[in-house]
């Protein structure tokens, strides 16, 4: 069965993202050996993005949410976006208890277009 210690999440998600831009996690449940597994469901998880430095402008509420899907396969698809530029933690928890690497620290860019 899954251990939350052995299930891995890869993918520029977990180290960083562009505003307003959904990105993706792969999230993939591991055995005691380190095998991928069958994991269990989604309500087992608990996925969140928490500001931790940000350009958020004073007053405005900030909504994060994350969805994660379960591919079947032993993997999970976590989407999330965010609305401001800056630190984030992207945590992880499987079983209440956080995946190997668990909470990432992601940094969030803003791509700027340039007229010219």
């Amino acid at each position: 069965y899954a251990l939350p210690s052995q299930t891995t999440a890869l993918g520029e998600g977990v180290r960083q993202c562009t505003v307003g831009r959904s990105t993706c996690v792969t999230v993939t449940s591991r055995d005691w050996q380190g095998n991928v597994t069958p994991g269990p469901s989604v309500e087992h998880f608990l996925c969140e993005v928490v500001p931790v430095q940000t350009n958020q402008p004073v007053g405005q509420p900030m909504q994060l949410t994350t969805e994660l899907t379960d591919m079947e396969d032993g993997t999970y698809e976590l989407a999330y976006a965010v609305p401001w530029d800056g630190t984030y933690e992207l945590s992880v928890q499987m079983f209440g208890k956080h995946i190997q690497g668990s909470p990432f620290k992601v940094y969030v860019v803003e791509i700027r277009s340039y007229r010219y």
